[in-house]
């Protein structure tokens, strides 16, 4: 004789997996170094959101870490504001190049920037979102491998009062 299950027992059933595949779900955010915060303790802006999604991807490089490339040498600065920001002053090395600049003048402004050379983009920090554009330009458009974002970018070097150089590009 078999017994069959009542509705009742399948959908008691379907619940307890749900529940046990949520506990799993959380477990997992709570331990993944890149799970999602389940609570926000203030209001999120658009920088928060890009300097999240920097993260993820694997290319937001902090102002620690900027400082580190910097003193060491072992990246490429490019600074993605305008001219006159430029030359009131910048990150100690670094070339301007411009998204707009590279879309329109192409790749005559990366000749001597090897594909595999490691490069870090900035802006002027907060909202400014041009640092981004040109990472993924070069990223997605010119085939460079590894390239970060600065998105602090020149207002959070200058408040830690890191090293500038003032002048023109070169």
């Amino acid at each position: 004789m078999v017994v069959s299950e009542t509705r009742i027992q399948v959908i008691l059933k379907a619940a307890v997996l749900v529940l046990i595949g949520t506990v799993l779900g959380l477990c997992h955010n709570a331990l993944s170094s890149t799970g999602i915060p389940l609570l926000a303790s203030e209001r999120l802006t658009l920088a928060d959101y890009v300097n999240w999604n920097l993260h993820l991807k694997g290319m937001r490089v902090d102002l620690a870490g900027a400082k580190t490339a910097v003193d060491r040498g072992d990246a490429i600065f490019l600074d993605a504001r305008s001219v006159r920001a430029y030359n009131k002053g910048h990150i100690p090395g670094a070339r301007h190049i411009r998204g707009y600049d590279l879309k329109q003048k192409g790749e005559a402004l990366l000749v001597d920037i090897p594909r595999d050379a490691r490069v870090i983009t900035y802006c002027s920090g907060g909202t400014c979102q041009s640092s981004v554009q040109l990472a993924n330009i070069l990223f997605e458009e010119y085939g460079y491998t590894s390239v970060g974002t600065f998105f602090g970018g020149w207002a959070e070097w200058q408040k830690a009062g890191y090293p500038v150089k003032e002048g023109e590009a070169p």
